[in-house]
């Protein structure tokens, strides 16, 4: 009995020090791949990748930061653009106080164009940054040269709907991978034994077509590693989610139809986190917007779906980027 009681006490010794560790790096690392600057509207954090003069933000989920967009802006880079991801307000290094509404986040955005001497950027929004996006095509039209929509809100959601309809294993799973520990153990341990990933999939009910395209490959089984990831360190992350469910169940209905920017809307028909509806309103109301509607894709089609995802994205960049000389102008801020 002493010895298993001492295997037991190593065992658990050891646990706790490589969780400690893998924690310590995982807040280096998110700080070190991103920087924060001034805005007229308070500190805003980002992450820039590549280097030419056509911008495009893009705009993360809920719950995300600005890892979230730079997983999406390496997928979607090409030649002649700029990626720039944002950490929403709440977010990891954007404090709240920058904006809580989505009006007052696409405000923030015009305001981080100007600090980094940017005149327009397109604006790719993913899940939960959807509604702060269009607020920044509508307040600021003349800002925005394009919009993409991907698995995006476009309406009012709401939370406790979303779970009642979800299945007893998926609240379950939820519910213990909202706690900072619960998260961050089970990411440490997919990192290490990316099978459980599977099996997880497979006890929340995911169609079984779906979990194939999840872990078809090496590349999707990355890209599935890197998405949770995004998520890690929920302490850093839960006053932007927490905000965004109090603001996502009493959106009013945005009048999207004063939308000018070219828009292109990208969503799964199966999707369960943010129901197709949304893309159908978008597509439906925004000035020759262009839906891809991804059949029997979920929220996950970026990545179990990325043969069609990318390369409508790309070309919709490739073909709405304004010209040289205006993508070159800046703001003289």
């Amino acid at each position: 009995m002493l010895v298993f009681l001492i295997v037991v006490a190593t065992v658990a010794i050891g646990l706790i020090a490589a969780y400690q560790f893998w924690k310590h790096n995982e807040a280096a690392r998110l700080v070190s791949e991103s920087r924060v600057i001034a805005t007229r509207k308070g500190p805003v954090e980002f992450a820039m990748i590549g280097d030419a003069r056509a911008t495009v933000l893009v705009i993360h989920g809920s719950p995300g930061g600005y890892d979230q967009g730079t997983l999406l802006a390496r997928r979607a880079i090409e030649p002649g653009l700029r990626f720039i991801a944002v950490s929403r307000p709440g977010y990891l290094r954007t404090p709240l106080v920058v904006g809580r509404t989505p009006e007052e986040q696409g405000d923030a955005y015009a305001a981080l164009l100007d600090a980094l001497g940017i005149s327009k950027a397109a604006i790719i929004a993913i899940s939960g940054g959807g509604p702060s996006a269009l607020q920044f095509c509508l307040r600021h039209p003349d800002r925005c040269w394009g919009l993409v929509l991907v698995s995006a809100l476009a309406a009012r959601w709401s939370y406790a709907e979303q779970l009642r309809s979800s299945s007893f294993v998926t609240r379950v799973l939820v519910s213990g991978l909202q706690r900072q520990p619960v998260m961050n153990l089970f990411i440490m341990t997919v990192s290490c034994w990316p099978s459980l990933l599977a099996l997880i999939s497979r006890m929340s009910g995911t169609d079984q077509e779906l979990r194939q395209r999840l872990f078809a490959d090496a590349e999707n089984m990355e890209l599935t590693q890197e998405a949770l990831r995004c998520t890690c360190m929920m302490s850093y992350r839960r006053t932007g989610l927490d905000n965004d469910l109090r603001q996502f169940a009493e959106l009013p209905a945005y009048p999207v139809a004063q939308i000018v920017a070219p828009t292109l809307v990208l969503h799964g028909t199966a999707d369960k986190n943010v129901r197709f509806e949304h893309a159908a309103y978008a597509s439906r109301f925004i000035p020759g917007a262009r839906l891809v509607a991804v059949r029997g894709a979920d929220h996950s089609l970026y990545i179990t779906h990325k043969e069609k995802i990318w390369p409508a994205m790309s070309e919709f960049l490739k073909v709405t980027r304004p010209p040289e000389d205006e993508a070159s102008t800046t703001c003289g801020r």
